[in-house]
């Protein structure tokens, strides 16, 4: 479902997973939880949601699929977040554990992460996808949160070091590691 934000003409994708992330059962209740004044509320919950079809296949498979496309200081991507959607059904019809975190924040992002890492050992395959605003700074590549305000090079400090993520995975001792970026830098 999409609901446009009349007050700024943004477009919000409503997915099942978005409202069971939120722990909501309406549209209002979404954007109480979600919204503060005109910008982004505190907290994010983070769900993993158990594929039906995951007996199907021989390996265990986690995937963490991050969606940011509503950022308080910088541009809106117009489909990061309904990307990541898409991304996160899909691994879930291909047996996938999903962690899902949508517009989220940097603890939020960290939060997912180290969840991530914390399930990633007990599977065969993980995955991470991104998709939002990214930007590279000395050689190293940051995935942002929306609620970084990105004014100074010290912003980078509450933003995930893309080298951390890959780290993280390999540190996870799963077989198979993927990860997708889809984000500009």
């Amino acid at each position: 479902m999409e609901v446009k934000n009349l007050s700024t003409g943004r477009l919000c994708l409503l997915s099942k997973g978005a409202f069971e992330s939120k722990g909501v059962q309406s549209v209002k209740d979404f954007f109480t939880s979600t919204t503060r004044g005109s910008t982004r509320g505190d907290r994010v919950n983070i769900t993993v949601k158990r594929s039906a079809k995951g007996a199907g296949f021989p390996e265990k498979r986690l995937a963490l699929v991050i969606g940011n496309s509503n950022y308080t200081s910088m541009s809106y991507l117009r489909n990061a977040q309904s990307d990541a959607v898409d991304v996160s059904t899909t691994l879930q019809d291909l047996g996938f554990d999903v962690i899902e975190c949508f517009e989220s924040g940097y603890n939020d992002m960290k939060d997912a992460l180290h969840r991530f890492s914390t399930m990633g050992g007990g599977y065969d395959v993980i995955l991470f996808y991104y998709a939002g605003h990214g930007v590279q700074e000395d050689g190293v590549n940051y995935l942002i949160p929306i609620d970084n305000p990105m004014e100074f090079k010290s912003s980078l400090k509450e933003a995930l070091n893309a080298d951390d993520v890959l780290g993280i995975m390999e540190a996870c001792g799963a077989k198979n590691r993927m990860m997708f970026l889809d984000a500009c830098r």
